[in-house]
């Protein structure tokens, strides 16, 4: 199953028909924020960031110590639509929450290591992701009440 799909599953949304969807845009969670008798959509995504890094040496004949070690980190991002639909307002959340795995042997371009850590962790993300609505709602509001009074200037 893709990643997308799982994200989706443990979402409880359902999922996307694209397969080459890159992971940072899928949707995972959406909430409904009202202002002035006006709902607005907001929507929370995972942005991933992945570092990978040889630790460990390999030396001629002897046994190699290289170790791959894989750093997926998911932020959260806030996308919120206005009147027209489209996400006009698009901030980061100061949540973020950090993978890590080590297999033996060096890392290799095109390596599917972190794709394997996100997709070993896709019930933590969308935890991660509506832990971060519930607790930004108050946020999303101000910033759907500022962008209401430049709007009105």
């Amino acid at each position: 199953m893709a990643l997308h799909a799982l994200i989706a599953l443990a979402a409880g949304l359902p999922a996307l028909s694209a397969p080459d969807l890159p992971v940072h845009q899928v949707p995972a969670h959406q909430v409904e924020v009202v202002h002035d008798a006006q709902a607005h959509a907001v929507r929370y995504h995972a942005a991933f960031d992945t570092r990978q890094r040889t630790l460990g040496h390999a030396l001629g004949t002897r046994p190699s110590t290289e170790r791959c070690e894989t750093t997926l980190v998911a932020r959260v991002e806030r996308h919120v639509a206005l009147d027209t639909g489209e996400p006009a307002l698009v901030s980061r959340l100061p949540v973020s929450q950090a993978w890590r795995s080590s297999v033996p042997g060096p890392c290799r371009a095109g390596s599917k290591a972190a794709a394997a850590l996100a997709q070993r962790n896709a019930g933590a993300v969308a935890r991660l992701l509506v832990d971060a609505a519930e607790t930004d709602r108050a946020e999303a509001l101000a910033a759907i009440q500022a962008a209401h009074v430049l709007a009105r200037r």
